[in-house]
């Protein structure tokens, strides 16, 4: 099972992922945002709350995803560094995984 070490609230309801072994996902929260109890992550300074918890990620009141989810759900950035973060390639990525 893939931990999740660190994560970074990103624009456009985006969340960086570094999980262990090194790798650097991004996960797409927008699908999530009208479902019961992720509609509180809408608001874009809660959502920048989130925090990591055992080997997965949290908000304050509850709201959270599994690591599998996490992984499976991301896409992979193989090439970004937290330093070279390119918003608009990974959100056209995202975008074309979701549509396949």
């Amino acid at each position: 099972m893939k931990k999740v070490l660190k994560v970074t609230p990103l624009e456009n309801y985006l969340l960086e992922l570094w999980f262990d072994g090194g790798e650097l996902r991004i996960f797409d929260v927008k699908p999530y945002l009208n479902l019961g109890i992720f509609q509180e992550l809408k608001d874009s300074s809660y959502f920048n709350t989130v925090k990591i918890t055992f080997d997965s990620i949290f908000w304050p009141n509850g709201q959270d995803f599994s690591p599998e989810t996490l992984y499976l759900k991301s896409i992979s950035s193989k090439s970004v560094t937290a330093n070279n973060f390119n918003y608009s390639h990974s959100l056209q990525m995202i975008q074309e995984q979701q549509a396949q």
